[in-house]
């Protein structure tokens, strides 16, 4: 509801198989990412993977091993959907391309299969 006025947003409310959703992702220079049932969404990391810079909405930012990465530079976070609109307005195309950039590059420097363990012993050391 907070993004149905804008003509430069696409929300899905469909299933149409991983090939569609790849493709809408990839058309994409924001991909909402909305908390799950825990606090993590797997949209936020699906879209990092694919270059595309996620917009994590979750009452606390949960963004992991935040000591360690700068979210900044590739992610986005709101507490709630009433600022939105406004977020997005603050960016422009060639800004969101390079976070997309950037979010591909933490992604797999970091977070990818094998590179994000060393963080959680990082994490574990630091209690």
């Amino acid at each position: 509801e907070a993004l149905e006025h804008r003509t430069d947003c696409r929300i899905e409310h469909a299933n149409y198989g991983d090939d569609y959703y790849a493709m809408v992702m990839l058309e994409s220079y924001i991909a909402l990412a909305p908390r799950g049932q825990g606090a993590a969404s797997f949209r936020f990391f699906e879209a990092m993977a694919l270059g595309v810079v996620p917009f994590y909405i979750s009452d606390m930012d949960s963004r992991p091993f935040a000591k360690f990465l700068d979210w900044e530079i590739c992610s986005l976070w709101t507490k709630d959907a009433s600022s939105l609109s406004a977020t997005l307005d603050s960016y422009d195309k060639q800004a969101l391309l390079k976070m997309g950039e950037m979010a591909k590059r933490t992604y797999d420097d970091h977070l990818a299969y094998g590179k994000w363990e060393k963080y959680t012993l990082r994490e574990l050391e630091l209690l």
